[in-house]
């Protein structure tokens, strides 16, 4: 086979791997995953009230009244949201002992899609784009994951978890001056957080050992 060939059925093949079941395994049954109900069950009430996810466990567990105001005020973006959720099941999966590690990578993937098919005002992007940014910092790459807690800023200025790990992973590279300006500017938007609190300190002591 040439080498564009191949090169071909990987990028295809990576292309694919954020709609596709874990470990290539067809679900039963019409699923769209293998994710097991358990699984399911472990998942943030929100995800439990999106359609794809509701529609995948065999009795529901948020009411349809609920389920149906949730859909309404999150707006059309929230009909991506199951690939959130996937997420979640798959870096799950992938921190078990033994876990299957690229299923981190499927966990991009899915983050991916909803990046790209989301309005970006929806109001749920910056978990969306935070998560992103863990799995891409756990997975080594950390410069990637400071643009993705960045991005998450930008979604939503005020989103503190983003800002508590921006501030924590400048200070994991050293820059001290750079987790300072990212503290003080999520104060202003949250000057009560007991985690940018936290963070501060660990700032202060950080400046303690530089003298």
């Amino acid at each position: 086979m040439s080498r564009g060939r191949c090169r071909h059925r990987r990028l295809v093949g990576f292309v694919l791997a954020g709609f596709v079941v874990a470990r290539g395994e067809p679900a039963a049954g019409g699923r769209l995953t293998d994710f097991s109900q358990e699984e399911f069950r472990t998942l943030p009430r929100l995800c439990l009230a999106q359609q794809f996810i509701n529609e995948e466990l065999e009795s529901p567990v948020v009411p349809e009244s609920e389920r149906k105001q949730l859909s309404e005020s999150l707006g059309h973006s929230f009909t991506h949201y199951h690939h959130y959720c996937w997420a979640l099941l798959y870096m799950r999966r992938a921190a078990k002992p033994g876990g299957d590690k690229f299923d981190y990578h499927r966990a991009v993937d899915n983050l991916n899609y909803v990046i790209r098919n989301a309005d970006p005002s929806f109001a749920l992007l910056p978990e969306v784009y935070f998560q992103k940014g863990n799995v891409l910092g756990g997975l080594g790459d950390r410069e990637a994951a400071v643009s993705e807690y960045q991005n998450a800023l930008r979604a939503g200025a005020d989103y503190t978890p983003a800002r508590a790990a921006l501030v924590q992973l400048y200070l994991d590279l050293g820059d001290v001056e750079a987790a300072r300006a990212a503290l003080e500017e999520g104060l202003k938007h949250d000057p009560s957080s007991k985690t940018l609190a936290e963070k501060k300190s660990a700032l202060a002591e950080r400046g303690k050992e530089r003298r």
